[in-house]
């Protein structure tokens, strides 16, 4: 969806597209407390609202390219999930040439029932850049690893979530994720990792998915 919209944005010779909104500080986002109210008070009207419902089986496109654990998927319960969606993307392109970038700055939050469940930032943009070294990840052992081996590695998620949006109560993931565009047109580099804890704090799922197109005609 993000490298889409980059095409998007080269396509049209747009500079930019939506509003610039800053990653959120430590204390703003917490799961089972932060509120809808709470982010529209903070960051304004979202890119993006809408609900889905929580009693059946979705797969996004993350899926489609390489499929989750069972313990990764949302759980079907009654009611339905509120999604906020804040996204900035800046586009840069030379005249006359192949050469196009766009730095893409995503915040995705879902509610239920009210409260926060799971969220998840993510940017290209220099300043608070997203990006990862998913090698580093071979290093990791379900069953082991803990969540402080983890961030010491990696350093802070740009997401975490927690039940229902993960199938098991007591669990929690934490998401990593880097999306880019360029330096040529149609480039585009997608990285997600996300990580699944038991209520011990050690590592019980992996899921890591990379898709990286060279731009060639």
């Amino acid at each position: 969806m993000l490298a889409a919209c980059a095409s998007l944005l080269f396509a049209a010779g747009c500079s930019s597209e939506g509003r610039d909104f800053a990653r959120p500080t430590n204390g703003v986002l917490a799961l089972g407390i932060t509120t809808p109210a709470d982010m529209l008070a903070t960051y304004g009207e979202p890119t993006e609202r809408f609900e889905e419902r929580t009693d059946t089986a979705t797969l996004d496109s993350f899926d489609q390219l390489k499929p989750r654990p069972d313990g990764l998927h949302r759980a079907l319960v009654k009611g339905t999930v509120e999604r906020l969606r804040y996204t900035f993307t800046r586009a840069t392109m030379v005249a006359m040439s192949d050469q196009a970038t766009a730095r893409i700055r995503l915040l995705d939050l879902s509610f239920w029932n009210g409260k926060l469940i799971a969220y998840n930032f993510s940017s290209s943009f220099g300043e608070d850049s997203t990006d990862f070294d998913e090698a580093r990840v071979q290093g990791f052992t379900r069953g082991r690893t803990t969540v402080g081996e983890v961030l010491n590695s990696l350093g802070p998620p740009g997401g975490q979530a927690i039940y229902p949006a993960v199938a098991r109560q007591g669990t929690r993931q934490y998401i990593w994720q880097f999306v880019s565009a360029g330096p040529r047109r149609r480039q585009t580099t997608l990285k997600r990792l996300e990580l699944l804890f038991g209520p011990t704090d050690r590592l019980e799922q992996v899921y890591l998915v990379t898709d990286i197109k060279d731009g060639a005609q």
